[in-house]
């Protein structure tokens, strides 16, 4: 693919992408990376890389927060050549991996997509957890398997505004969940950190956990307060945000009341941030 002043080399198995403007069309991702017709095993719309050397399918180029890559799966095995192989997709796609998104669960890796796409739409070998803005974008935790799922619950006791789910593994709600008949937003699904559910939990121990979520309205221009899971000392059931300038939950979502002012920490994303445990206001 053309190489358009690659700013990154991504030591991870999980997308080949160019973020390109103005680039001519992709013949080879990396300096080590081509196409290769000895990777054997990919679906049908999908085409076989090899790597070798350290480099991977993987190297990112941020340039004004457009998207135009390759989405890849595989763990990069070993070919009797000694390169490491990959499926990746045909045609190029809105969404890219992206190492600045940081995932609680350590097998799944971060990507970000423009506008309302999602990496798992154009890989079905990928499954991605709920969207979160950030950076201008989508981002997403995928991998080959989340080891989690969410469905609706009317049993889950939430406040009035909000909708309850119960999750297994790792499953975090998303508008995937809300079911067919429901009307989609651009706008991610805002969910409370869980509650552990004794009563949904698997046979074989697989633990469960209930969420209350809401899809709030658009954040505001140079909102920078994003839902942030991994925030600690919260209690369950509360919102949790990390914002990384001076607005706050309350100023970018207009049903979230937070009692406490914020405390300084990191992100999900590993930036400076300030944190906060936040509730959700019935009164609109």
């Amino acid at each position: 693919m053309s190489r358009c002043r690659p700013s990154l080399a991504v030591p991870l198995a999980a997308l080949c992408v160019v973020i390109t403007v103005g680039c001519g069309p992709a013949t080879s991702n990396a300096g080590s990376c081509h196409p290769d017709t000895a990777v054997q095993g990919c679906d049908v719309g999908f085409v076989g890389y090899s790597c070798t050397g350290a480099d991977r399918p993987d190297e990112l180029v941020n340039v004004n927060k457009t998207i135009e890559g390759v989405v890849c799966h595989g763990t990069g095995e070993i070919l009797t050549s000694g390169a490491a192989g990959y499926c990746c997709t045909k045609s190029t796609t809105s969404c890219a991996y992206d190492p600045r998104t940081a995932c609680a669960d350590p097998t799944l890796f971060g990507f970000s997509c423009m506008g309302t796409n999602r990496p798992d739409a154009f890989d079905p070998m990928l499954t991605c957890q709920q969207g979160i803005r950030a950076y201008g974008l989508i981002t997403f935790c995928c991998g080959a398997s989340v080891t989690g799922s969410c469905i609706r619950n009317t049993n889950v006791s939430c406040a009035s505004g909000t909708l309850g789910f119960v999750c297994t593994g790792s499953g975090i709600p998303s508008e995937t969940d809300l079911g067919m008949n429901q009307s989609r937003s651009e706008v991610p699904l805002i969910c409370s950190l869980p509650s552990p559910d004794a009563t949904a939990r698997k046979s074989d121990g697989t633990p469960a956990s209930d969420y209350c979520c809401f899809t709030p309205s658009a954040a505001p221009p140079g909102a920078t307060c994003l839902q942030d899971q991994s925030v600690s000392g919260c209690s369950a059931g509360s919102f949790a945000f990390a914002c990384t300038s001076v607005d706050t939950p309350s100023q970018d979502y207009p049903r979230i009341v937070c009692a406490q002012p914020g405390f300084r920490g990191q992100s999900q994303s590993n930036l400076a941030a300030s944190l906060y445990c936040c509730a959700f206001s019935q009164q609109p």
